[in-house]
């Protein structure tokens, strides 16, 4: 098939917390699925640096399952912007003490 656009292909795309090693003291801020580099982000660093995330999260079971699975403990505080219409399960709220929930 003719075409008149070419093709644009960029990348690849690195980690946007790469430098975080080079940081004692980090906020690592990132939304939905993007939550994903900063876990390693933090899994990386946690016994060497102090690390504080943002998170912006609309999907409750993105959330469930996070928490539930423990990848946010950590000595850092992390503050969650749940967007969510559902409301979330009382004992996730009240099971983790460095998580605060919004």
């Amino acid at each position: 098939r003719d075409t008149k656009r070419p093709c644009w292909i960029k990348g690849p795309f690195p980690s946007p917390y790469s430098h975080a090693g080079k940081y004692d003291n980090q906020i690592l801020v990132a939304s939905g699925i993007g939550i994903t580099p900063a876990l390693a982000a933090i899994n990386a660093f946690k016994s060497q640096r102090r690390i504080n995330l943002i998170w912006a999260c609309r999907d409750p079971e993105m959330l469930e399952f996070f928490l539930n699975q423990m990848y946010l403990e950590h000595d850092g505080w992390n503050l969650i912007f749940y967007t969510g219409k559902r409301p979330l399960k009382e004992e996730i709220e009240e099971k983790q003490t460095n998580i605060r929930i919004i």
